[in-house]
Order: structure tokens, then sequence, then C-alpha cells
């Protein structure tokens, strides 16, 4: 069969029409679209914060984020996955080819990265699987280096499967290589994993010790005994090895690399900590606040540096390890489950030295982690949880904040003092262009309070249920850190809150709730506002500001802080639901009432 001349001409417009038909479908959850080309993946979610606050006492609205410009742009590219994959199946040989967004994880050292677009091929049967990823260089420029592009990347990966055992070699390209072996194996109550990385441009020499440096080891190990696991990780991450062009920064553990136009410094937040997406620590955000105590999260701090592992963000690749360290960990977990009562015990223990660093800085860290839950009767439970833990630690850990947005002649201002010049000189101090204006992210350095301490946190929540659509919680925690070298501090927090849920309609529900907070003591990460009247002359005209700006110290604390809020979710359709409400928080500072204020929200 013949095509007329005139037909042809038509295909390509009327193929590249098709498709983008189908890009612009959208829908509130993942729908499959079916073609001749194979499944096309759509997905998406359209939210937006309104939030409007207001300090009653200071008589001006709050503008520490930037949550009320609304921006179509980021906001739909934000939420926006499209990739077209096309499947074949031959008896036990699947393919598998995408196109789009093909995010992809060789391994933790060799190549991960969360948003980048391209192709990739994958062959899939009983004994080997096989990946082949090409990545374009102009759509996927380098974190940091936006403005120019450095050559496009292509990787492979083979994994062979044994038994219950699996090797896998990789390999990746872009300008410089990345080479890997890694072995897994497992049995019903044991396993063992072990990698090898190398990245030979980085090495100084082309000599075995040089090598050594820019490559990596890890090895690891688990065995349950009964309700017990028992782990074992030795590690030495070669203080040259650098797979920075394949290992993505992504600290927040989102869709997007950090510090990209996608994910600027205010967005850098877990999102399990900003379930609105709107720049905001729940713990902090007007009405969630309720739900989310800060002081009785997830308190893990490997590194010691005094901030959440989870709440990190250190602009380095998201490698297991960091670079240079060298060190062993071992852990044991038991968990010992009664009919109304749990038990889990963790112990653990890590070595570390810093390669990188001169003197070779250690760090040692012991501890044992108790939780107790338990039922009790008329419908109320308790968790009584207790940390110990010895540390000894003198390798700096660094890490970097959002500080705030600054319009374009706020940061001219900002930028001709001379306290700020010298930070930006010493690298204390980085600004991220976004539309209108640029953000501030400032550097956190490693007090290394925790040098040589000994350090109980105790924590208790009772709940109550007793009353029907009635929630009662009080929580209690205290931290003792006893410094051998006679520096001890201590922090005690207190939280009573309830709430009661009204049910009008099946569609619609009203929570007024109540939140009494009160804290003293000495805390190694507090968020304070930096206030800063400004006035210097550009372009020959005199300007003058004040600025307010995110700081984050150690300090010590006593304030309490009382909320009223009121909460209505309607359940507009199955897809939409609108979420309202109103709040007035008092924050009284027993230091300094300077620091007073009471802030209305709607």
């Amino acid at each position: 069969m013949h095509t007329k001349t005139g037909v042809r001409k038509y295909l390509i417009p009327c193929f590249l029409l098709l498709l983008l038909n189908c890009s612009l479908v959208f829908y509130a959850d993942a729908e499959d679209v079916y073609s001749l080309f194979g499944k096309l993946f759509l997905s998406g979610r359209v939210e937006y914060d309104f939030t409007n606050r207001r300090n009653f006492l200071a008589d001006t609205e709050e503008e520490r984020v930037r949550q009320d410009d609304f921006d179509f742009d980021r906001l739909f590219r934000r939420g926006f996955h499209s990739v077209m994959v096309i499947e074949e199946t031959a008896g036990s040989v699947k393919n598998i080819l995408s196109l789009g967004e093909v995010p992809t994880t060789f391994t933790k050292f060799t190549f991960d990265q969360i948003d980048l677009s391209g192709v990739r091929w994958e062959v899939r049967s009983n004994r080997t699987d096989w990946t082949i990823l090409m990545v374009p260089g102009l759509l996927n420029r380098l974190n940091g280096q936006e403005e120019r592009t450095e050559g496009s990347g292509i990787g492979l990966r083979e994994v062979t499967k044994f038994g219950n055992s699996q090797l896998g070699l990789s390999w990746y390209f872009r300008e410089v290589p990345v080479w890997a072996m890694d072995l897994e194996t497992n049995f019903t109550n044991y396993g063992v994993k072990a990698e090898v990385a190398v990245t030979p441009k980085s090495a100084l020499q082309k000599n075995l010790g040089s090598r050594f440096d820019a490559s990596t080891t890890v090895f690891k190990a688990f065995q349950t005994v009964g309700d017990t696991i028992f782990q074992a990780e030795a590690f030495r991450v070669g203080p040259r090895f650098d797979a920075s062009r394949s290992v993505g920064d992504n600290d927040d553990q989102d869709r997007y690399s950090d510090n990209t136009f996608l994910d600027p410094p205010s967005l850098i937040i877990p999102g399990d900590l900003d379930k609105n997406n709107n720049g905001i620590f729940d713990y902090e955000d007007d009405i969630l606040l309720f739900d989310v105590d800060e002081d009785f999260l997830d308190e893990s701090d490997r590194n010691n540096n005094g901030i959440r592992d989870e709440e990190e963000n250190d602009k380095d690749p998201n490698y297991e390890f960091d670079v240079g360290l060298r060190g062993i960990r071992l852990f044991m977990n038991r968990k010992i489950s009664q009919q109304a009562s749990v038990v889990d015990l963790d112990l653990g223990l890590q070595i570390e030295e810093n390669l990188r660093l001169r003197n070779t800085p250690t760090s040692t860290k012991a501890f044992a982690n108790v939780v107790y839950q338990k039922q009790l009767a008329q419908a109320s439970s308790l968790v009584v949880e207790n940390e110990l833990k010895l540390v000894k630690d003198r390798i700096p850990d660094e890490t970097w904040y959002y500080a705030g947005f600054l319009g374009r002649q706020e940061e001219r201002l900002y930028r001709s003092q001379p306290e700020i010049q010298k930070m930006v000189r010493e690298g204390d101090l980085q600004f991220f262009y976004v539309d209108g204006g640029v953000e501030v992210e400032k550097r956190r350095r490693d007090p290394r309070l925790m040098q040589n301490d000994l350090i109980n946190t105790a924590k208790i929540t009772y709940e109550y249920h007793g009353i029907e659509r009635m929630v009662t919680t009080a929580r209690a925690k205290i931290q003792y850190d006893y410094d051998f070298d006679r520096d001890n501090e201590h922090y005690e927090v207190g939280i009573f809150k309830t709430l009661y849920r009204l049910r009008p309609s099946k569609s619609l529900e009203i929570s007024p709730m109540f939140k009494y907070t009160i804290r003293n003591g000495f805390r190694m990460a507090e968020d304070r506002i930096e206030y800063l009247p400004l006035t210097a002359e550009i372009d020959g005209e005199e300007i003058s500001r004040g600025l307010r700006l995110r700081e984050i110290e150690s300090t010590n604390v006593r304030d309490m802080a009382p909320a009223l809020i009121l909460k209505v979710v309607y359940q507009f359709t199955k897809t939409i639901k609108l979420t309202g409400g109103g709040q007035i928080l008092l924050f009284n500072d027993m230091r300094d009432d300077d620091n007073d204020f009471v802030r209305q929200a709607l």
C-alpha cells in the first residue's frame, strides 16, 4: 500500500498532536492511558495554601515564607509525572522501554537520580536482568551547573541471579566513569551484602594507593535469632571518591534534586513533615501544628550535630556514607510482643574516623533505646521511651538551612553590608535565584557540643479516647546531658492537647482543638527570627529596609504557647477535599518579653 505525499506530510504533525493531547490529561490520582505505543503514565496533584498570618502585637503580616505567591508554572510541574512505557513479553523475558522521566537507581555509590529525563531499556529474565540508561545532557543539567551543559550520560547495569544470591555490575559515564560491583545473598535468617565502587579519574596518581583513595568498599551482614535482629556494617569511602555526576543530592527524599528550580532551599523539607507542600514544617504551620509535636519526632542523629537526620540539608550527594568516612557500626533490635503491650529494644555501637580532615578526627557512639507501648483500660494507651547514649565525637558535620526570601532591591541592600560580604567570602552564605528575587541559604557549622557526653532522654505519652469523638493527649520529655568536661545541660517539654470531632453531615467534619506547650532548658538547634534594620545608598538613592531572616542557634529557652484551633474539612467530591480553619496562638517567652507575640491565622 502506498501513502500519498499529501497525506504523508501530515502524519508527523498528527502524531505530535496526539502526544500533546495525551500529555494534557490530568487526574488527581495516577491513570493509565493505553495506546498503540504502549502505556502512558500521567499523575499529579494540585494543592495551594491560602493561609494568611498576622502578628497582632507588631500589627504586621508574617512573610517568612512565600506561600501566597500563586505560581501556576511551578505548581503544576511540582506535581506532574509523565513517562511512556512500552512493554513486550516473550516467554520468560520481558522488555520494558521507558521514555520521559526515568528515576533510576543502580546502587547508592554508582547511580541514584530521581529527576532525570531520557531513555531506559530494561530486559528482565529468570537468570539475568539488564538496564541500559541514556540521559541527554541538554535535558539534565548537573546540580549547581545549570548554566552550562556537561555532556550526556549513559549507564549500564547487569544483575546475574543464582539461587538466593545475585551479582551486580554497574557502569555509568558522564564526562568521567563510575565502576562498581555488588554481591547480595539472602537466606531465611541471615544475609550478606557487599559493594566495591571506584571513580578512577578522581585519583591524583595512577598508582594503587591513589586509586584506593578514589574507591568505596561497603560490607553488610544481618542475622535473625528468634525475635532479635543483629546487623553489622563496615565501610570505607575514599577521600577522593567522586560520583557527584551520577548520584544526586536529595536530602528531603522527594522527587526533585535539592537546590534546583523545582526544589529551591525553601522547599527542601521531607514530605511527611510538610504534608501540604507549602514550604513550612508542619510543627510550625498553623492548624497543622496540632498533629505534629517537634520534640517528639524521631530523634535519630547518627552524626551527633544536633539536627535530626531526616531534616539535614548537607549539599552533598546522597551516598550511604560520607566521603572520607571509615568505620564500623553494630546494631541489635529485639521486639517483644504480648497481648496488650509491646517492648522494642535497640542497641548500637558506631566507631568512625574521617580521612579527609587533618589529624583524622574520630567519633564513637554507643546507645540503648527502649520503647514500651501498652493498651490500658478505659480506652487509653501509654508509650514510654528512654534513650541513653555515650558520645565522643570530634568530626564536624555541617548543614545548610533556608533563611528567607529577599526581593531584588532587598538583596542588593543585604549584600552591601560588610559582615554579609565576609560571610559570602567564607562560604557561610549562598543565594539561590528564583522568580521575583532570591532565597538566602545559611551554613550551620557543627557546634560539636557532644564531644564527650552521656545523654539520657526520657519521653512519655498518654492518650485517652474514653469520650466519644474526643481525643486527649498528654506528653512529657526530660533530657539530661552530662558533659564530662563539666558543661552539663538539661531540657524539658510538656504538651497537653485535646480535640473534639463534630459530624453535622457525612461530608463535613468540624474539629475544635486546644494545644498547650511549655519548654525549658538548652536547645541544640532553635529557630529564631533575625531582625535587620538596614540602610545603604543604592544607585544614588538612600534605601532603608527592615529584613526578617531565620536563624538557627544553640540557646536556652523558657516559654509557653497555648493555641486555639478550629479546623473544618469538607469532602466536596471523591477526589476534591477542602480544608480550612482558624487559629489564635499566644507565645510567651519568659526569658525575653520582646519575643512575645500573638498570632492569628486563617
